[in-house]
């Protein structure tokens, strides 16, 4: 007989300060039961009129007031925050809202339809590096679109922005390869563009336009290398983008389908070159022909030799 329980689920115990709540919802095994995100349970307990339990305030409780800015999803923007708002105001006896700025960002669309935690596509960071797609590349789609504005996810834009990324990427470490980074930005063309950038950062947190700023730093081919890698370095402080850190190859992430390894497909490369010095096009053909149909995308005279074909 099927036992009618499926899951057992057990409280861990939180102290909060001389009194005691276990909370049941939400857990690893189960995020939610019902409509049911957070169960807490307390008891038994005699609570007598007038009785000081010591409880410290809940963490939500004056957070807004201590703080400077406020975000959320914009779900929150018409229920949540505005409870926020009146809870701070009782509590502090004010009628301020608390926050000076409350920020709230637009949902991420998928007009497909195939979102779905059924269908195994639901759009999580682990799936993206599953498919051997670098985590950045998705940071930096989210960041060429205004955060206010409905972002359409499509594999399609994720890989343009993967594209965009490694050529960022690339062009970094060229400089990189040129000179070490300067202190201080000293070049008045950086100077005006690093004010165009705060601009766009201060402009209700233009990040698309802040973008274009960055590449026009690396557009400017006279300008000192060293000087543009402290500029980039003063702009990716904000953006986020690890741009001053990581080299090409770092976007190279194995897909968790792939049925060949990063050393096999060194050895056969190496073959590969060495049939075709000695005038074996068959046999380098053959090898080729081996490694493309392993999911391996071979670049004769670039320097990083290969790439994983990415399916989505």
């Amino acid at each position: 007989m099927t036992s009618p329980i499926a899951l057992t689920l057990l409280p861990t115990s939180h102290d909060l300060g001389g009194f005691t709540v276990r909370r049941v919802l939400p857990q690893k095994k189960r995020a939610m039961v019902g409509p049911f995100i957070f169960v807490d349970e307390f008891g038994p307990a005699q609570l007598d009129i007038g009785r000081d339990l010591g409880v410290r305030p809940h963490p939500h409780i004056g957070l807004a007031t201590v703080t400077y800015l406020f975000t959320g999803g914009i779900d929150h923007r018409e229920i949540h925050h505005p409870n926020e708002i009146a809870q701070n105001q009782a509590y502090a006896c004010s009628h301020g809202s608390g926050a000076r700025f409350w920020m709230h960002n637009n949902f991420l669309i998928d007009r497909t339809g195939k979102m779905s935690k059924s269908s195994g596509e639901f759009l999580r960071l682990p799936l993206l590096v599953a498919k051997g797609i670098h985590p950045l590349a998705y940071r930096l789609m989210c960041l060429q679109a205004h955060y206010r504005s409905e972002l359409e996810f499509s594999w399609d834009n994720l890989l343009a922005a993967l594209t965009r990324f490694k050529r960022l990427v690339m062009a970094v470490a060229a400089l990189r390869g040129q000179a070490e980074m300067a202190g201080t930005v000293e070049h008045p063309r950086l100077q005006q563009l690093l004010g165009d950038f705060a601009s766009a950062v201060s402009d209700d947190l233009n990040t698309a336009k802040a973008l274009t700023v960055l590449d026009d730093v690396l557009a400017q081919k006279k300008v000192d290398a060293g000087q543009r890698l402290s500029a980039i370095a003063a702009m990716d402080a904000v953006l986020g983008l690890n741009l001053l850190a990581l080299e090409r190859a770092d976007l190279r992430i194995r897909p968790a389908a792939a049925t060949i390894d990063e050393a096999r497909i060194e050895h056969m490369l190496k073959l590969r070159k060495e049939a075709r010095a000695d005038k074996n096009f068959a046999a380098s053909d053959a090898i080729r022909d081996e490694l493309v149909a392993a999911g391996i995308e071979v670049m004769d005279g670039d320097p990083l030799g290969w790439e994983w074909r990415i399916e989505v």
